[in-house]
């Protein structure tokens, strides 16, 4: 499936954020308070820049990897 999300709202919302991505972040057992947690450690209130494409992976990893560490 896929996940079309408002990049502006994702950056300012994690509530938004965890429920547009809800089928995947919950197969992975991770609940909306980890997950929060992860994304209140991650969140840059910078203007948003340009990563490249390992910057993008290796974010996405270490979300998921926090909010799993959280959850358990």
């Amino acid at each position: 499936p896929h996940v079309f999300v408002s990049y502006r709202r994702m950056l300012a919302d994690p509530e938004y954020l965890y429920d547009a991505l809800a089928p995947l972040v919950r197969a992975h057992g991770v609940g909306f308070e980890a997950f929060a947690a992860a994304y209140a450690e991650v969140r840059d209130d910078r203007e948003p820049r340009v990563v490249s494409k390992a910057e993008r992976i290796a974010l996405r990893e270490s979300v998921v990897v926090r909010a799993r560490e959280k959850a358990s």
